[in-house]
This record gives structure tokens, sequence and C-alpha cells, in this order.
């Protein structure tokens, strides 16, 4: 049996509490803890002792020697910190200790000071990651792009988990019962397991049915001769078209159109990117035009790009 043990459990800030209470119940089982962190943790195995344990949250210490000496004063061993500023302290059981002698705060007043300065972070992390969600299901929908509708669920998810544990805190201080919330182990690893099994989906999903690029300078005419690619849709669908243009000197038209002659696809401006646009279309024969209009006929020359892909 090893003597050192590793363990990779995490928890969030408003779950602070159920970690303490995990690292109590393995002293109890012979494991102590030497080193805490935020997503690891480090103990050694030793039956001879057991160890109630506390956590702290300060990230504004001016004087880091004093604050270990006021809790070594009151019995508290410091063990370590983390960078975000927890810190794990410890303290030698005692069968029939009384309930004050195991917390390290004694007081409700000290106890609900502590717990401020990670609520106040924990209310500007939901409400950015609330915002960015709001912005990204925006951008996703208006430009037709389903992934930053996906990554926009991903901040919703975290912002909605983090909402609920900041709920759930204010509720169980006042003495009310708490609302459910999923812990924060599985909303995070559920979070980024979406957003990338969207992004392997998105790009394994891909299959490119029409890809064009060119680039030509001409001497300066008032307009060039339009010209046409044919596009074969073999099944109706959703697909996705990008597009990249400069023209130099001039403005460019982009257009795509149906068997019937109407207008699916339409851009007109000197240049232009545009990413995963969505098209609904059927099976059959589209058509792209390209047409240049040049902005004045003294210039030496002019050079135009063009770079259109449809994807399913």
């Amino acid at each position: 049996m090893k003597d050192k043990v590793k363990s990779y459990k995490w928890y969030a800030a408003w779950e602070y509490e159920k970690e303490e209470k995990a690292l109590n119940e393995a002293s109890k089982k012979g494991l102590q803890l030497t080193k805490g962190g935020c997503f690891h943790s480090e103990f050694k195995r030793d039956n001879s002792v057991r160890y109630i344990y506390q956590l702290d949250y300060n990230t504004d210490i001016k004087d880091f020697i004093r604050y270990k000496d006021i809790f070594e004063e009151q019995g508290w061993e410091y063990i370590n910190s983390t960078f975000n500023g927890w810190h794990y302290f410890r303290k030698l059981y005692q069968e029939g200790m009384e309930e004050d002698e195991a917390k390290i705060y004694t007081d409700r007043e000290s106890l609900y000071e502590m717990q401020n300065r990670w609520l106040r972070l924990l209310t500007i992390f939901t409400g950015i990651y609330a915002v960015m969600a709001i912005a990204y299901f925006a951008m996703g929908i208006v430009n037709h792009q389903s992934l930053i509708v996906v990554e926009g669920l991903v901040f919703a998810i975290l912002g909605l988990t983090m909402g609920l544990g900041l709920i759930s805190t204010k509720l169980r201080r006042s003495g009310k019962k708490e609302i459910f919330y999923i812990p924060f182990q599985w909303t995070f690893p559920a979070a980024i397991i979406l957003l990338v099994a969207s992004m392997f989906f998105y790009s394994s999903s891909s299959d490119t049915v029409f890809n064009e690029n060119f680039n030509y300078i001409e001497m300066p005419q008032e307009k060039l001769p339009r010209s046409s690619s044919d596009i074969e849709i073999k099944k109706s669908g959703t697909y996705y078209l990008d597009l990249d243009f400069r023209a130099e000197k001039g403005t460019m038209m982009v257009s795509m159109q149906d068997q019937n002659g109407k207008e699916v696809y339409k851009n007109v401006a000197n240049e232009c990117t545009v990413n995963d646009w969505m098209l609904d279309l059927t099976a059959g024969t589209y058509k792209a035009y390209y047409s240049y209009q040049f902005d004045s006929t003294q210039a030496a020359s002019t050079s135009v790009r063009v770079d259109l892909k449809i994807v399913k």
C-alpha cells in the first residue's frame, strides 16, 4: 500500500464545505493532507493521528506571517495555499471536541466576511458568463454559425451553475433550504466535452461541395464582363458558405442563383469576409456569378481576389 496518495477531485468556491468534509473523512481513514490544491491534492498515509481540516479564502494578505500566527494561536496548523487564494489549515482531532473548536471561524460575522470575499468574485464571473452567453447566442444566430451557438451554450451552463451556487450559498446563510444545483465537478467537464465534441462534429461533418478561388490584374475598363460557375448540389439540406474577396479600386458583386434564377445569396462590396453563412439548398444546379465595377478608369491597373467555398 502506497504511503503517498494523490486525489484529483476539485470543488467550486461555494462547495468548500464539502471539501472540508471530504478531508475530514479521509483523515479518519488514515489519509492526512500534505498539500491541498484546486485540481488535485496530496495525502500521506498515517493512522496514528486524526485531524480536523478547515479552509480560509483571502487574496489580500499584507502580512502573511502574522496571518498564519493568528490561526496558530488558536491551535490551527498551516498546511499550504493555492494560487487563487485558498489556505488550508488543520488541528488535531480530540474526542468530544466542541463544535466551535472544530471551526476556524467561531463567530458568524467573521465567517460571513470570509465568504463575502469569494461571493463577490463569484458574482462578477456569473455576470460575465451571462453576458458572454447572450452575446455568443446572438452572434451565432445572426451569422448562422452553429458552433458559436454551442459556445454560447457552454457559457450559459457555466454561468447558470455559478448563479445557482451563489443563490444556494445565500439561502444557506439565511437559514433557508438550499436549492438544487448540479455539482461543478459535473458541469465543468460536461461543458468542455460539449465544446470539444461540437468542434469535432463540425469539422468531421463538413464536406466541401464547391471551392473556387482566383485572382487577376486587369487594365481599367468601365466594367468587366460577368463570369459564372456551376455549383452542383446533389442532396437537399443545409449548407454553409465561406466567402472572402477583395477588389482593389472598385466594387465586386458575388451572387448565387438557383435553377429558376432566384437569388439565394448576394454580396456587393470592395472587400468582404463571410464564414459559415447558412443556406437551405435543394438538389440541383446553382450558378455563382462574379462581376466587377471600376470606381475610376484613371487607375493604371486593378486587382481582384475571390475565394468562394460551400460545405455541407
